[in-house]
C-alpha cells in the first residue's frame, strides 16, 4: 500500500479534483460550517496596559501563618500579589501552490472558494 507524504493545511491534487463540478468548472461550495454565534456582547473587553498583554495586582498567594512561644518571634511570611495575561492573536493563513491551481484552468475561482473558508470563520 502506497503511503502519501503528509501535507497538512495545503491543497492536493484530490483536493483540486473534489472541487470539480461535472462540467469542469469550479463548484460552490454550501459553507455549512460557518455559523455566528453572537457571544460578543456577553463577553468581557479589557484594553491591555502593556504592549503585550495586561498586568493586574490579584493576590495569588496567602501569607503562611506561624506558631509563637513566649520569648521567641513569629517567621516573616509575605503574600503574592501580582499577576500578567498575555495576548494571543488568532491568526489564519491560507497557501495554494500556485501550478497546483492552475491545473484546472480557472485558478481564480478555486483560490476564491479556498480563500472564502477562512474569511468567513
Amino acid at each position: 500500500m502506497a503511503v502519501l507524504p503528509g501535507n497538512a493545511g495545503h491543497s492536493t491534487l484530490i483536493d483540486i479534483a473534489k472541487s470539480f463540478g461535472p462540467d469542469g468548472k469550479v463548484m460552490v461550495v454550501a459553507e455549512l460550517l460557518n455559523q455566528s454565534n453572537e457571544l460578543l456582547p456577553y463577553m468581557n473587553f479589557v484594553e491591555g496596559n502593556m504592549p503585550t498583554g495586561h498586568k493586574a495586582s490579584v493576590r495569588v498567594g496567602l501569607p503562611t501563618v506561624g506558631f509563637r512561644q513566649f520569648y521567641k518571634g513569629v517567621q516573616v511570611s509575605k503574600s503574592d500579589a501580582h499577576h500578567r495575561r498575555r495576548l494571543l492573536h488568532a491568526r489564519r493563513r491560507n497557501e495554494i501552490d500556485k501550478d497546483l491551481a492552475e491545473l484546472n484552468g480557472n485558478s481564480q475561482a478555486f483560490r476564491l472558494s479556498e480563500g472564502l473558508a477562512s474569511l468567513k470563520r
